[in-house]
């Protein structure tokens, strides 16, 4: 309950008319009304501070059951969002395993090609090395070929003068038998030379295969003759025997 100062004064006046004045008040007895003034107001002051008018009681508990519900939707929020974060970290440390799983796999090729660039490096020398024997046997080739160039031109130069010889020595044989051809068929088979001369143009042989065929034709009868001869004499020889 609350007391109003109207309070403290009608109790004031109480006091006063259960005690009436029957003297003329004294300083002493105002001091002594002042005092239990001072009193009633001190427990004015603190029924103010304990005691609470219901409906402040009241709108403090909905207060409190107002922050206690938003409480509760704050952290009901806050789990949901909690959650949805655990889901995206638990996403992204897959995917930071990954990576890392990745970058062990590029440190691991890395490292070899390390390895495998220090024995190139290694090797460095002796590919250099190696190089300028390329290129010396490189050279050489060229070298060697450009002599096989000039032993083949030469001998493609000794192959026609040769050849040229030859040539020019069958032809001159070829002009000396013609001549002897001639002047035995003249001598003796005289219409034969002719009508063989006749035969040579109307085949259009030249001179080298005419007489190819002349002298195969020849030897062949100088292959009959002998035969014929051997067959002779072995009959003869047979027919001698007693």
């Amino acid at each position: 309950m609350k007391f109003s100062r109207s309070t403290s004064t009608h109790l004031t006046n109480l006091s006063f008319r259960s005690n009436p004045l029957t003297t003329i008040q004294t300083p002493q007895s105002n001091s002594r009304l002042t005092e239990v003034n001072s009193k009633i107001d001190d427990l004015l002051k603190k029924s103010q501070t304990t005691f609470t008018k219901p409906e402040i009681k009241h709108q403090q508990q909905d207060k409190k059951l107002t922050q206690t519900h938003s409480y509760a939707l704050i952290l009901e929020q806050i789990q949901r969002e909690k959650k949805q974060l655990l889901t995206i970290l638990l996403q992204k440390d897959g995917i930071i395993r990954e990576q890392q799983n990745k970058i062990t796999q590029l440190d691991l090729q890395n490292k070899s090609l390390m390895k495998q660039l220090t024995q190139f490096n290694n090797l460095q020398p002796q590919m250099e090395k190696l190089e300028e024997q390329c290129q010396l046997i490189i050279k050489d080739n060229e070298q060697l070929k450009y002599e096989k160039n000039q032993i083949q031109t030469s001998l493609n130069y000794l192959k026609c003068q040769n050849l040229q010889i030859i040539s020019n020595e069958i032809r001159n044989s070829l002009q000396q038998l013609h001549q002897q051809i001639k002047k035995h068929y003249l001598a003796n088979y005289k219409d034969d030379y002719y009508n063989l001369q006749l035969s040579r143009m109307s085949l259009k042989i030249n001179d080298l295969d005419f007489y190819t065929i002349l002298r195969d034709c020849l030897d062949s009868i100088l292959y009959m003759i002998k035969n014929t001869d051997n067959s002779i004499e072995n009959l003869i020889i047979k027919n001698v025997k007693p």
